[in-house]
């Protein structure tokens, strides 16, 4: 049942991706300079000990396959290192290009943030290191899925409010994803879908990026932090992805008590 579920995620997502002349066309990648709008929203002096150790430059994104290759072909302690958490977040900056002011201006940018506990180091010096994903706002066919670096997790995320999360900083780490694991997830969400994102299917990319790990390693995250409820209840199949997302996006009381 949840192997079902986790392929209905992924052809939802496939869904509410543009199509062109009638055909699905691929994400092409590029080598162009990564969307100037997530560049804004994020601090130029960011310092990863991962970047580091993958030889990946910091003084920008780079592109998730350009990511992905550098973790696939790094050590095996590199690889196996631990996720410990995963959080959705949007933008509040409502003078950036990628808000919409749509739904009392609920909708605006989404991105998605990873915490590793980095695991290079002798057990007594273990740093978190942190991922930032952002599908940009570059229209078809040049848009692309970015991953910025650091070490600091609140310079990464800026100026913007929790949405989902996700977390097991204290539990067994054989049961959650490694690095490894997480770099597929994120490769696969790639692999079905394409350039020219809008503020919409951003939205429902890094959610569905959130509900699926969620649902693959529900019991590790369950003994965790799971919020809020709506994303609790996912995990352990009591809710459906919309009813989910929707509770995602507005558990805040002001607006639905879906909690």
């Amino acid at each position: 049942m949840r192997q079902n579920r986790r392929s209905m995620l992924i052809r939802i997502v496939v869904l509410f991706q543009p199509q062109h002349g009638g055909h699905q066309v691929g994400l092409t990648v590029s080598r162009s300079t990564p969307s100037i709008v997530v560049l804004a929203s994020l601090s130029r002096n960011m310092h990863s000990s991962l970047a580091q150790r993958l030889h990946i430059a910091q003084d920008e994104p780079c592109l998730l396959t350009d990511f992905a290759h550098a973790v696939h072909n790094s050590s095996a302690s590199i690889r196996a290192s631990p996720v410990v958490a995963l959080e959705s977040f949007h933008l509040c900056d409502q003078t950036t290009p990628l808000f919409t002011p749509r739904i009392s201006g609920k909708i605006t940018h989404q991105f998605l943030m990873i915490s590793v506990d980095f695991r290079t180091y002798p057990p007594e010096h273990h740093p978190w290191t942190y991922l930032r994903i952002d599908f940009d706002e570059d229209p078809f066919p040049n848009g692309s899925q970015l991953v910025a670096l650091s070490d600091d997790h609140d310079d990464l995320r800026g100026y913007s409010k929790g949405l989902g999360r996700i977390a097991a900083p204290d539990q067994p780490v054989e049961n959650g994803p490694s690095l490894d694991d997480i770099v597929s997830l994120l490769e696969a969400v790639h692999g079905h879908t394409f350039g020219g994102y809008t503020c919409f299917s951003r939205m429902w990319l890094t959610e569905s990026i959130l509900l699926s790990a969620a649902l693959k390693h529900a019991q590790h995250w369950s003994a965790g932090y799971v919020r809020p409820k709506a994303l609790r209840r996912y995990a352990e199949l009591e809710s459906d992805v919309a009813t989910c997302t929707t509770g995602i996006l507005y558990h805040d009381p002001g607006w639905l008590a879906l909690d």
